[in-house]
């Protein structure tokens, strides 16, 4: 088994610290409001809270290689996907490209997760946290994840591809 880990690159950064910074001053601004009713407060703190857990939740924490799949782990529900399904592994810079729509899942919050659509990868999986470091894996779905350190990734995945 090996693991791989899954940094933020600073775009990443950039927007989720802006994102917790705008929302808690969103939420200071309501807490010194004085015709703002008490319940409407507390609950815009429940749902700020609500909102950044679950994103962070979902999004990519690792990666690892097993002896018949690959997780990409998160909080809640990881993604397994197995070898018999994958065809093809390769380090490809442009995969991770932001010329794309974004069909559902975080546009930067906590990194670049869900459903995407660009004119090359058509709809696709996102699992990434660094442009930089972008793989794709051509399986049952089209996924795009970043790896720490993308060439021994794709090299060790390439060889437990050929082996199943």
């Amino acid at each position: 088994m090996y693991k791989f880990k899954s940094p933020y690159d600073n775009l990443v950064k950039f927007i989720t610290w802006g994102t917790i910074v705008i929302l808690a001053a969103v939420l200071i601004v309501l807490a010194v409001a004085e015709p703002v009713p008490y319940w409407f407060k507390i609950s815009m703190l429940a749902f700020f809270g609500i909102l950044i857990y679950l994103t962070y939740a979902c999004s990519p924490s690792g990666y690892e290689i097993k002896h018949d799949f690959l997780i990409i782990n998160r909080k809640i529900k990881p993604v397994t996907i197995a070898f018999d399904k994958i065809t093809e592994v390769k380090i490809d810079p442009r995969a991770a490209s932001l010329k794309c729509l974004r069909l559902f899942g975080s546009g930067g919050l906590f990194g670049f997760f869900g459903t995407f659509y660009s004119g090359r990868l058509k709809v696709h999986k996102r699992y990434i946290t660094s442009r930089k470091n972008s793989v794709l894996i051509v399986a049952d779905k089209n996924y795009v994840i970043s790896p720490e350190k993308p060439e021994l990734f794709v090299q060790l995945l390439q060889e437990r591809i050929k082996k199943g």
